[in-house]
């Protein structure tokens, strides 16, 4: 209720506008909770900055005019995660997943953020979670 992905949208969105050749991505634990946060918070937030878009539920991602796409990826079977190359991203919800299983899906996660900034800038990925005691 802090806020955290509040914060992790808005950055992501900040990320898409300032980067409109590049590709970003928001990772959740499952496919559920992409349509649960993700398809409620990203076109919410982007209508309330009066920019326009389309969401593409089939594909998981969302259009931004004149911005490219913020794709939206499960982490529920990291070894799908393949086969795309992204600029930045965030992980959110990352305490949810079993440890083993989260540590995975990071490493394939990582490996998908690579795409070149036409400028150099360096790649960068957020991670936004629950913190939890032992």
């Amino acid at each position: 209720g802090s806020g955290k992905s509040y914060a992790a949208t808005l950055k992501t969105i900040v990320k898409k506008l300032q980067n409109p050749t590049l590709t970003v991505a928001y990772y959740l634990p499952t496919y559920p909770l992409i349509r649960d946060i993700a398809f409620s918070k990203f076109p919410e937030m982007l209508s309330e900055m009066g920019i326009e878009f389309v969401l593409n539920k089939t594909d998981k991602e969302i259009l931004v005019k004149d911005h490219g796409k913020i794709i939206f990826r499960s982490m529920d079977n990291p070894h799908t995660i393949v086969g795309y190359e992204v600029f930045y991203t965030v992980i959110d919800e990352c305490d949810i997943l079993e440890a083993t299983k989260m540590e995975i899906a990071y490493n394939k996660i990582l490996a998908r953020n690579r795409q070149k900034h036409p400028k150099g800038e360096a790649n960068a990925l957020d991670i936004v979670g629950t913190p939890w005691r032992l």
